[in-house]
């Protein structure tokens, strides 16, 4: 009896849906941001390879920042900064926040 107690609960437990973590105030970001979903759209059918490379949640003052790590047609520089609004963030030199790159949201990478 208490081996069938202990299986049926690992079975509940392994089979509980994982909810995505909240960023920028919404759940799967990838989908639920237009602008992020449109430059991900585009990553999926690129074969320039500008837009070959990841993208990561960040937070910056205690705020939520998406990280693009793609050149996204710049001839070669890669990381941009956004707001979860879609507007770039330009930070003044030396004051660029570190990227801890563990909030991975999206990555095309082989």
């Amino acid at each position: 009896m208490k081996k069938i107690t202990i299986i049926i609960m690992l079975l509940v437990l392994f089979s509980c849906k994982k909810e995505s973590p909240r960023i920028c105030d919404v759940t799967n970001a990838q989908e639920n941001l237009p602008w992020l979903k449109a430059i991900i759209d585009l990553s999926k059918t690129d074969t320039t390879g500008n837009y070959l490379g990841a993208i990561y949640a960040e937070k910056y003052l205690n705020k939520d920042i998406i990280f693009i790590n793609m050149s996204m047609g710049s001839g070669g520089l890669s990381g941009y900064w956004y707001n979860c609004d879609g507007s770039s963030i330009i930070f003044p030199s030396g004051t660029i926040p570190p990227i801890s790159k563990n909030r991975l949201i999206y990555s095309n990478l082989p």
